[in-house]
């Protein structure tokens, strides 16, 4: 990385609501009992014409507010950021940790061999130290 340090990890989330397990069905043709092909489509509230993907919005909310992006807006914010990584600016003494600030489902996070050689190594090592220094 930049930084000279580079490991991989994976993420894990430890729980979460378990999806929907309904058994999905197929669609047959009544006649020859042969599955069908399923198309969705898109299509305006007020013509009821076909809507293409240059005519579908994206939407997101932020701050309150709606936030309408193309497709293609969207996919050049994503390339923007780089790949994937973890950026760790400083770490935190233990007793500055608060209970509350723990909103979200926990995730685990383990080192990840496979993406780079030496990343359990370095994981472990630096877990350590956070763990000695009671940091987070």
């Amino acid at each position: 990385g930049k930084g000279g340090l580079e490991f991989g990890v994976q993420v894990f989330n430890s729980i979460m609501k378990a999806p929907n397990t309904q058994a999905r069905f197929s669609w047959v043709d009544a006649d020859t009992n042969r599955r069908l092909r399923v198309e969705t489509r898109l299509l305006c509230d007020s013509t009821g014409a076909v809507l293409g993907p240059e005519d579908v919005e994206h939407v997101a909310m932020y701050g309150g507010e709606r936030l309408v992006f193309s497709k293609e807006a969207q996919r050049r914010m994503r390339g923007q950021f780089g790949g994937p990584g973890l950026r760790i600016p400083g770490f935190k003494d233990m007793d500055r940790l608060k209970p509350y600030h723990q909103f979200q489902h926990s995730h685990l996070l383990y080192p990840h061999e496979g993406a780079v050689a030496g990343s359990a190594t370095l994981f472990w090592a630096l877990h350590s130290k956070l763990v000695e220094l009671r940091k987070f």
